[in-house]
């Protein structure tokens, strides 16, 4: 057990255990610098990103060809009813696609279809106007997979 007084030294100190905070590990690590994360629970058994069961949100338009990262973009600034920040929300809907690659790069599996598609569940989009049923998530667990990428 480490005591109060001890010193540890690093590069780069990443706070949360979480998706984002492992992410900023990981590259922090593959550019070279000691890095350490300190996270409130056991890293991989707490944060939101592990127990999440929505799945990853990424609009590849394979189950409704009508979806895609626009849609995405603007169905998460109504969803959020102004709370998101709107240049944010586009970067994150916009490099969705390349995220899941990446994450899937580094080992986790996401349910696919006989065809090679991810295998999708159905949103329904908030723009509540349409009534849509968007597709928006990969149903593939990614929080109970996430810590072992």
């Amino acid at each position: 057990m480490t005591r109060v007084d001890d010193h540890l030294r690093c590069d780069v100190l990443v706070i949360g255990g979480g998706g984002g905070g492992l992410r900023a590990a990981v590259a922090a690590r593959a550019a070279g610098a000691d890095t350490l994360v300190v996270s409130k629970g056991v890293v991989g058994r707490s944060g939101l990103t592990q127990t999440a069961v929505t799945g990853f949100q990424v609009a590849l338009g394979h189950a409704d060809p009508r979806d895609n990262p626009g849609v995405h973009e603007a169905d998460s600034l109504r969803g959020s009813y102004g709370l998101a920040d709107p240049a944010l929300v586009a970067v994150f809907t916009a490099e969705a696609a390349s995220a899941l690659a990446a994450i899937e790069q580094m080992g986790a599996r996401f349910d696919r279809l006989p065809d090679g598609r991810y295998a999708q569940r159905r949103e329904t989009s908030a723009d509540r106007r349409q009534d849509l049923a968007r597709c928006h998530a990969c149903r593939c667990g990614v929080g109970s997979r996430s810590p072992r990428a």
